[in-house]
């Protein structure tokens, strides 16, 4: 679950490049969980802080539509629209997110994913949205839809500690109070969460 106000780039998964926006090593490094499911953190996902603030400070904010999901209420705009090789409303985007759009269409940004995890996305399509929110945003306790095999979320939000809120918690259980981890949404980092039956 994640309470409180948050930016991030939510990346689901269903040519080798550069990219001076994002770090392909912090991705190959991230360390991987197998409990209470199978997740994991990848820290460093943006090469410097100059360019983490960069993209903090750049983060777009036209056509994002108000969404509700079970409890939860959100602001939600597509970025790289299902099995799409290009951003949704390029025009709209600065060059730093044109940038990330190419590197999460690329075959290397999938074949690290697919390392990293040990998830065969060989033929998986791939879905990217951007979320803001607000002081009013609730994301409610949910597993994902049983056809997602993997999400990856990028965090940039500057300046961020615990007393902000926004916090993601991995859950041990359909319980919400069963937390067994908690991550602080904080600038750069990005956290890689395997569907499961039991992914809460």
């Amino acid at each position: 679950m994640i309470y409180g106000v948050c930016n991030d780039v939510y990346i689901k998964l269903h040519e080798q490049g550069v990219c001076t926006m994002f770090n392909l090593d912090a991705l190959r490094n991230a360390k991987m969980f197998d409990f209470p499911f199978q997740w994991g953190i990848a820290d460093g996902i943006l090469p410097t802080e100059q360019k983490s603030i960069q993209m903090c400070d750049a983060f777009p904010v036209d056509s994002f539509r108000y969404r509700r999901f079970l409890n939860g209420r959100y602001m939600r705009r597509s970025f790289v629209p299902l099995a799409a090789k290009h951003p949704f409303n390029s025009e709209e985007l600065p060059k730093s997110y044109l940038e990330l759009g190419e590197v999460l269409t690329s075959s290397a940004y999938r074949e690290t994913l697919a390392k990293v995890t040990g998830i065969d996305l060989n033929e998986a399509p791939m879905e990217a949205a951007m979320w803001r929110s607000d002081a009013a945003t609730v994301f409610a306790m949910h597993d994902d839809q049983a056809q997602k095999l993997l999400t990856h979320v990028i965090y940039l939000n500057q300046g961020w500690n615990k007393r902000n809120g926004g916090v993601l918690q991995i859950l041990s259980s359909h319980d919400e109070d069963d937390v067994a981890f908690e991550i602080v949404p904080r600038l750069g980092l990005s956290v890689l969460i395997g569907r499961s039956d039991n992914s809460w």
